[in-house]
């Protein structure tokens, strides 16, 4: 099995059972996980965009 897969598969674990109230630290705080998550995935997919030249700060 590749090692993203598998990667895949122990975080979809861990999120399945993690707690529905789970709080996570961070440098302004705490967040739930819950909105943690969709918060770091948006960051993630802004700057992969910024990095590959597509994002909206691009010079066209």
């Amino acid at each position: 099995m590749p090692v993203v897969v598998r990667e895949v598969e122990s975080a979809r674990t861990a999120l399945a059972t993690a707690p529905a109230g789970r709080l996570v630290t961070t440098a302004a705080g705490g967040m739930r996980l819950r909105d943690y998550l969709p918060a770091r995935t948006f960051e993630l997919a802004a700057h992969c965009l910024d990095i590959s030249g597509g994002g909206l700060c691009s010079q066209r």
